[in-house]
């Protein structure tokens, strides 16, 4: 250890006698004598191509339960509810085109009929709403909202209950809701009313049956002027 110590005051001695005070080395003296050529530039690039619009699979086995009832409960009961939530359909909506300005989710209930054919309802009302519309960047289990802030208005919409007895009647809606939208059918909402039906066409023991059929139409973004 001395000897190191030894050898490095000599060091300092031997450059102070040279007349060396210091020595400093600058970032800036070094780039001022390095030259750079550009010898090209390169392109990074990515394409982004328009989707589908496309509505998910609901099931035939999917069904509205209205329960069962005795012919004296109809005196009492005007408004028939759910009796049960476990086997509604499940409402989704994917839209990854570009060129749709909107769409529309529809729902159409055909009249109710005796299973044996032999009876047709008049005057049912269907009403069916739906709820917790949200629109989403993808299916995944976190995905983002597609639409915050002042653009939350482009996300889907539900509407409330809606008489879609005979009619096709707009139940969710998207201006555009682009990802994937989905819906609840709202169990509070959704009745059949039946006021309008008279004891004696339910007379007789019978099940009776209506069909929902959903469908999904689009907007076309309009074709800028030449």
């Amino acid at each position: 250890m001395k000897q190191s110590v030894w050898l490095g005051l000599a060091s300092i001695a031997i450059l102070a006698g040279l007349g060396v005070t210091g020595i400093t080395a600058h970032a800036d003296d070094i780039s001022a004598t390095t030259s750079q050529t550009t010898a090209g530039t390169s392109k990074a690039t990515f394409n982004v191509e328009d989707g589908d619009l496309s509505i998910g699979k609901i099931d035939s086995d999917t069904a509205f339960d209205f329960g069962s009832y005795k012919l004296s409960d109809f005196g009492k009961n005007q408004k028939l509810i759910l009796k049960s939530s476990s086997n509604l359909p499940k409402i989704s909506v994917t839209n990854y085109n570009t060129t749709v300005s909107g769409w529309t989710l529809t729902a159409k209930a055909d009249p109710f009929k005796s299973t044996d054919g032999n009876v047709t309802l008049d005057n049912v009302v269907f009403n069916l709403g739906l709820t917790g519309a949200t629109t989403k960047e993808s299916n995944l289990d976190d995905a983002e909202d597609t639409y915050t802030g002042a653009d939350a208005g482009k996300a889907a919409k539900a509407a409330s209950a809606t008489d879609i007895m005979g009619v096709s009647a707009k139940v969710l809606s998207g201006s555009p809701a682009l990802g994937v939208s989905t819906a609840s059918v709202d169990s509070s909402a959704t009745n059949l009313d039946i006021s309008g039906v008279g004891l004696a066409q339910l007379a007789g023991a019978k099940n009776y049956q209506s069909t929902v059929t959903w469908t999904l139409n689009q907007t076309p973004t309009a074709a800028a002027a030449e």
